[in-house]
């Protein structure tokens, strides 16, 4: 019987032509496949209970993003389309011209809104490409694209863990999303250096910026979820900013060998 914590999950069966052919000793090591077995097929089922949960709540998060963007960028665009038809129908040129304004700011801000949530609904291209390549994929697929001049500097050859490359993926992707949605910067530098067993990520842009030491702020800009992304896997997370100054975002992750 193949059971996990007293419950049966299974049997594996075992058959000879030859009568009596196993051997107590054989049988034992039978039981210890079925062991071994029970404990694959609940490591199995639990990972993919794992990947269903997980896939709810990227889901859940892809729909609020969707209805906080998108879907009120369409409704300010229907008011300000409404507003103008009327300042037209009534002679208000000047009116109409800002309005149409709105307009083309909004339908922008939407479009990149939009171009963003393909970007994640598309199949990963981390496990082909590793963290070099789905940086680079990214950069290209997104910020060139949205006008907004990016460079990609790398030092050195990662050893990282799976682990290490998803968090570090997402932590960087999450950070770049914020440079696009609340920064306005006209430049982004991505720098990723590997040595001596420690690895180093800067992402730096020439945005707005803000008061780095309004922990509020930093949290609403999703600096957060980087952090605690970041946290997870032993490394460290410094955020520098200031008004005008652009944003600097840098994660250090030390080697655990």
């Amino acid at each position: 019987p193949l059971k996990v914590k007293k419950k049966l999950v299974g049997v594996l069966s075992v058959h000879h032509h030859q009568a009596d052919y196993y051997t107590p000793a054989m049988a034992q090591l039978a039981h210890a496949f079925a062991n071994q077995a029970a404990v694959a097929i609940e490591n199995a089922r639990l990972y993919s209970q794992a990947q269903a949960a997980a896939a709810a709540e990227e889901r859940g998060r892809l729909a609020r993003e969707l209805h906080d963007s998108v879907t009120q960028a369409l409704y300010s665009l229907t008011l300000y389309a409404e507003a103008t038809r009327l300042a037209l129908r009534t002679g208000k040129s000047e009116s109409a011209e800002k309005n149409l304004g709105e307009v083309l700011a909004i339908a922008r801000e939407g479009m990149g809104d939009l171009r963003l949530l393909i970007f994640e609904l598309r199949p990963p291209v981390l496990e082909e490409e590793g963290l070099i390549g789905a940086l680079q994929v990214r950069l290209e697929a997104v910020e060139s694209r949205a006008g907004c001049q990016a460079e990609f500097h790398v030092d050195g050859e990662p050893n990282l863990s799976p682990e290490e490359e998803t968090e570090l993926y997402w932590a960087v992707h999450e950070a770049l999303n914020n440079v696009l949605k609340h920064a306005r910067a006209k430049h982004v530098y991505v720098d990723l250096q590997f040595h001596n067993g420690t690895s180093r990520i800067i992402v730096k842009d020439d945005g707005v910026g803000f008061n780095s030491s309004n922990i509020e702020r930093i949290s609403e800009i999703g600096f957060k979820s980087i952090s605690e992304r970041i946290e997870r896997i032993g490394g460290n997370l410094k955020v520098e900013s200031d008004h005008g100054q652009g944003t600097l975002f840098e994660v250090t992750l030390a080697s655990r060998e």
